[in-house]
């Protein structure tokens, strides 16, 4: 009997034993596991408020330049106003020198592709590529009718739009 219990004494030990060191594997398997999450979590995290940060200073800098990009338009159509007005109270607008200053003062304002001159009916009469034998019409167009409609000292921003004569996507800054 004595035999049997040394045996069983010895068998037991070493179970406990492995199973002790397997729990002991799982436990640490089990920590690298947590530990390797929470700092992904926090990477990720970091990463989220990082990307916030660069996102707002971006806006910031958008909105400053687009701003200062505006108000350089609106400077220049208010030019273009006057200008207008000069040449009406002279005599009759001088279609040639009108576009000529029109190009003129596309050339000075970075962003800007072009000035047009529209009627009130919407008919455009003077700008770069106008065709005078048929002349687009931009009557159907939101901005045109809220200028022609509101006589505000305000400028006007249209939302993206085709260009009736580029055929490209552009953002009408408009003036009455």
């Amino acid at each position: 009997m004595n035999t049997q219990l040394m045996k069983q004494l010895r068998v037991r030990p070493a179970m406990s034993l492995g199973r002790g060191l397997a729990l002991f594997y799982a436990f640490v398997c089990l920590s690298i596991t947590v530990l390797a999450w929470w700092n992904l979590n926090e990477s990720r995290l970091a990463a989220l408020r990082d990307a916030e940060v660069v996102s707002r200073n971006l806006a910031n800098t958008l909105e400053y330049g687009l701003a200062g990009t505006f108000e350089r338009i609106d400077d220049a159509l208010r030019v273009v106003a006057d200008e207008i007005n000069r040449q009406k109270a002279q005599g009759p607008v001088d279609d040639q020198a009108l576009n000529a200053f029109l190009a003129r003062q596309s050339e000075r304002v970075n962003g800007v592709q072009s000035f047009f001159v529209a009627d009130s009916t919407g008919k455009l009469t003077h700008g770069k590529d106008v065709d005078q034998a048929a002349p687009p019409n931009i009557s159907d167009r939101r901005y045109f009718a809220s200028a022609r409609d509101t006589p505000s000292a305000e400028m006007l921003i249209s939302e993206p739009v085709v260009g009736k004569i580029t055929k490209n996507p552009i953002l009408v800054l408009a003036r009455r």
